[in-house]
């Protein structure tokens, strides 16, 4: 066990052991990311086929489908800002973790058996499957859910775990290589044919036994998390200080204040330019201004102000957070957003475009038919194809993403990893082939694991050196891991809602890859931009005080 952090008297986390985290503890601390994945991956391989097998058609399974990223979009910033200012005597962490974790619990259990617990509960009924498919349904947006917003205080708590010892890269290379191992594991279990095993003879389904082996793995890695992160819970009343920049209830936004949040540089003195290098900066600027302004310009831009202040102000609390967030973060937004965008769009899609782009199989044919079948063995290679895209996750973060990082930095490291998403997409497109795409499949894992990784290694490294990074009072890590995580859930809520209808309109399944290529180039475009070191920050607050001050005039 090891104790991860306490309060100090200014409300920061200090860790009470200073010596570096071994590779086990690393790898305990992160067992429930691995269990999280391993229940998403085998469970909704699962899903697709249960709800269409109760009579839901695939319009309606989209939604139900995203129903669980659009509600933790929500949710995850509330739980994030929650889990900063937690006084548990159990840690800040741990309480969201157990309660999450027992919302997947109850959803693994209500997937497999919903059907028969709601026939169960008004036999002799149509309205028992009625009920049935109810549960079900709520199973399935809840496991969605709560999964997914597990991951928020899974990170938080890692890297405060890391966060006096440095080792913020190793932490979170284990984070993403763990993420791998779960998605590994979750295909396996999907792989294998229970029915054959001893457990055939206790269930009456496939998914049943699956679930009962998720649901028992799943309460280890719980345990296993609980058990080795034991926080010490924030004790000192001075560390409301740490968290009152995020506060804003009751907070009328003026537009003076959210300009000054979205550029005003100078806002309480980050100290990281001196009173001469503001005056120099800010003639060099004036220089540069032209004397003759377009005042039509200006009114237009006072005017579109003025109309998305409206908009701002009837939007709901949660995601007025995650826009109005710290300008050292919308870089790295902007590219998570692309990267998620691409990545998703290629693992939420690629079993289809195999079954039939490559086997040329169709979904819809009747059942024992030729094309029927065809489909269904492109799905098959596709889950293998999706198996050598975790393995390569897990290898790459495991042993190179780390070194990278110290060789070339973690802009140059990120952008490899997207670069090489980018190419293996533009293979698929044109040789769709067995061999290729799933050769092509594998080199996705490197994009996977450095989406993983990087963009919490920036924000722990932002927060390390708060004084640097941030030109406001900065809000608590777990706020701005669940900025970073609405990527996430808001790229899986465009793809579902929109991507399935626009292949129907084009009437070609290569759209799902030309979609995750462009994003996939996207991404690549917009990763330069990122801020990663003290010389970036220092250009980035010149940049922000010249757009200040073009705005002011």
């Amino acid at each position: 066990m090891m104790d991860v952090m306490h309060a100090d008297s200014g409300g920061t986390c200090v860790s009470t052991r200073q010596q570096p985290l071994t590779s086990l503890q690393l790898i305990l601390l992160n067992a429930l990311a691995c269990g999280v994945e391993f229940s998403m991956t085998a469970g909704f391989t699962y899903i697709p086929p249960m709800l269409l097998k109760v009579g839901i058609s695939e319009s309606k399974m989209s939604y139900i489908i995203g129903m669980g990223p659009l509600l933790a979009f929500f949710a995850v910033p509330l739980i994030g800002r929650s889990s900063d200012q937690c006084r548990s005597r159990f840690g800040r962490r741990r309480p969201f973790i157990f309660v999450l974790s027992m919302f997947v619990i109850v959803a693994l259990i209500l997937i497999p058996q919903g059907v028969h617990l709601g026939e169960a509960i008004i036999p002799g009924s149509p309205w028992g499957r009625s009920v049935g498919v109810a549960l079900l349904v709520f199973g399935v947006i809840m496991l969605d859910f709560a999964a997914e917003s597990c991951m928020n205080p899974c990170e938080a708590l890692l890297s405060d775990a890391c966060r006096y010892t440095g080792q913020f890269n190793r932490g979170f290379t284990y984070y993403s290589s763990m993420v791998s191992l779960g998605g590994c594991i979750g295909y396996s279990i999907t792989a294998v044919d229970w029915k054959g095993s001893i457990l055939g003879q206790l269930f009456k389904s496939q998914e049943q036994i699956a679930f009962t082996i998720i649901i028992v793995m799943f309460v280890l890695s719980v345990c296993t998390t609980l058990y080795v992160a034991q926080e010490t819970p924030l004790q000192s009343v001075d560390d409301r200080s740490l968290i009152s920049a995020s506060s804003d209830e009751g907070e009328a936004l003026t537009q003076e204040k959210i300009s000054l949040k979205n550029g005003g540089i100078f806002a309480n003195g980050s100290g990281l330019i001196s009173a001469s290098q503001k005056t120099a900066i800010v003639a060099t600027v004036e220089k540069c201004t032209s004397p003759f302004k377009n005042r039509c310009l200006l009114n237009c831009r006072s005017l579109l102000n003025m109309i998305w202040l409206k908009i701002y102000r009837k939007l709901p609390r949660t995601v007025q957070r995650i826009i109005d967030i710290p300008p050292i973060l919308r870089p790295l937004w902007l590219a998570m957003m692309c990267s998620w965008t691409a990545i998703m769009g290629f693992n939420l899609f690629f079993s289809d475009f195999v079954g039939q782009a490559v086997y040329r199989g169709n979904p819809n044919a009747e059942d024992g038919t030729i094309l029927q079948m065809l489909y269904d063995e492109g799905v098959r290679t596709a889950s293998w194809g999706l198996f050598l895209h975790c393995v390569t996750a897990g290898i790459y973060g495991i042993y190179f993403i780390e070194k990278l990082v110290v060789a070339y930095g973690t802009t140059v490291t990120y952008l490899f990893g997207l670069l090489t998403f980018s190419i293996a997409m533009v293979a698929m497109l044109q040789f769709p082939y067995v061999v290729v795409v799933n050769f092509s499949a594998s080199i996705t894992g490197f994009a996977y694991a450095t989406i993983h990784t990087i963009p919490y290694m920036l924000v722990s490294m932002y927060h390390q050196h708060k004084e640097i990074y941030f030109t406001d009072n900065p809000r608590g890590i777990a706020s701005d891991f669940a900025v970073l995580d609405s990527t996430y859930y808001l790229s899986q809520v465009l793809l579902s809602s929109f991507m399935g209808y626009i292949v129907e309109w084009t009437g070609s399944v290569y759209f799902y890859i030309w979609s995750a290529l462009l994003f996939g180039l996207l991404a690549c475009y917009t990763i330069p931009k990122i801020v990663s070191t003290k010389q970036e920050m220092v250009a980035f607050h010149n940049n922000l005080l010249q757009a200040e001050r073009m705005r002011g005039h």
